[in-house]
């Protein structure tokens, strides 16, 4: 039996064969083209081949077959194919159309990404998930329609689709993995089916069924001031990451659990409010605090100081607490100050100088893509310090000795 043949312009592997008939995988639709700056080439994908007297179904799309084809302005996949491989069309940069036909099933990893022309998708009904990265930096998408087949969106499925305005998603889907519209930062609205039991939206926020937990704030809103509904318990995993145009939030006594990196990135922000009788939480000057304020959870990014003191009951500081702080220059962390969490100043362009006044912390990649000029000060003559620091650095940055009881 012929494990590989050319038919036509394209490459096929032979998945099954019985007598005169078979199936295979479209392995390579782009050996045989002759790629040009200017050419825009519409590949319709036959439903069957012929090869030495024997019809192959064509039945799948081989992982990469289409990748990095430039000449490629559109494509046709036809019935009878029911998989499309991982990355069949990454970075096809001048793919702008895309009918899919009713035998795919599922739309994987990578299988879009970074097709940047690409305007508009069209999701068969019969398709039930759409993978990891699926659609990554398709920054020409305006609008998503998921249908109400869909059951799952994957990890990271629509990240960076920097365009994307509105997501509509169907009756049946049951999971929205993490980050699934991370980046998408003029994303304006995310409505859910009425009949779905899993999701539901107010306003463009998306929330689960019962309204308890918010997932996702569309990074475009153009609100000042955002008001978490009462009854929400929880806010979810980079639920703010990115909302730009946000320079307040108020929580209400009802939030007990902010997750990891809630409101990182949200360059606008000014101040996040909680009320007093909130359990969980509390606030000083706009800074979020656990309630007993020995947790720094988020410095707002755009607070207009350019010092910060951090309370001396203080004992430790949340992942990515200061990210992305562009007026901070300086920070004094108080000797209460055990642990800091990763990316704790992340991102801050303009940050020259930490003051520690304690032992040093607990600490892993607090520094990523801050300035190389950054010093870290620490107390003279302790040894806990001494001990960690190589080279005079610490956390890949310059370390220097002080007298925190000098004038800083």
């Amino acid at each position: 039996m012929t494990d590989e043949f050319i038919a036509g312009e394209s490459r096929y592997k032979v998945l099954t064969q019985n007598g005169t008939t078979g199936t295979v995988t479209l392995i390579s639709g782009t050996d045989y083209y002759d790629e040009c700056d200017d050419c825009e080439i519409v590949v319709i994908i036959p439903d069957s081949v012929e090869y030495e007297g024997i019809l192959y179904n064509v039945t799948e799309i081989g992982e990469s077959a289409f990748a990095y084809y430039g000449g490629l302005a559109g494509i046709v996949i036809p019935d009878s194919v029911v998989s499309i491989g991982k990355n069949a069309f990454y970075c096809c940069e001048d793919l702008k159309s895309v009918k899919i036909g009713k035998g795919v099933t599922a739309i994987g990893e990578k299988v879009f990404g970074r097709c940047k022309s690409l305007t508009s998708i069209r999701i068969p009904d019969n398709v039930s998930y759409i993978g990891t990265y699926a659609f990554i930096r398709c920054i020409s998408l305006k609008s998503v329609t998921i249908p109400d087949s869909i059951t799952t969106i994957g990890d990271g499925a629509f990240i960076g689709c920097e365009n994307l305005e509105s997501v509509t998603i169907g009756k049946r889907v049951t999971s929205i993995e993490y980050n699934a519209f991370g980046g998408c930062i003029n994303l304006t609205s995310i409505l859910v089916s009425l009949s779905n039991l899993t999701y539901s939206s107010v306003d463009g926020v998306l929330f689960n069924k019962e309204q308890t937990r918010l997932i996702q704030y569309p990074h475009g809103k153009e609100l000042d001031t955002y008001i978490i509904p009462d009854g929400v318990i929880s806010i979810g995993n980079d639920a703010f990451n990115n909302c730009g145009c946000l320079a307040s939030v108020i929580i209400p006594d009802s939030v007990t659990s902010i997750e990891d990196w809630g409101f990182s990135g949200c360059l606008g922000l000014i101040s996040i409010s909680v009320s007093p009788s909130n359990p969980k939480y509390s606030s000083i000057d706009g800074v979020l605090f656990n309630k007993d304020q020995t947790r720094l959870i988020q410095y707002p990014p755009e607070k207009k100081l350019d010092t910060y003191i951090i309370p001396n009951n203080v004992t430790s500081i949340g992942n990515s607490a200061f990210c992305s702080c562009i007026s901070l220059e300086n920070v004094t962390i108080s000797d209460s100050v055990t642990f800091i969490g990763e990316d704790a100043f992340s991102n801050c362009e303009n940050l020259k100088s930490v003051y520690y006044k304690g032992d040093v912390p607990s600490a892993k990649d607090i520094y990523k893509e801050t300035p190389v000029s950054l010093i870290s000060y620490y107390p003279m003559g302790n040894s806990s310090w001494e001990n960690k620091i190589k080279g005079g650095k610490w956390q890949n940055r310059r370390a220097v000795a002080w007298d925190p009881d000098s004038e800083e």
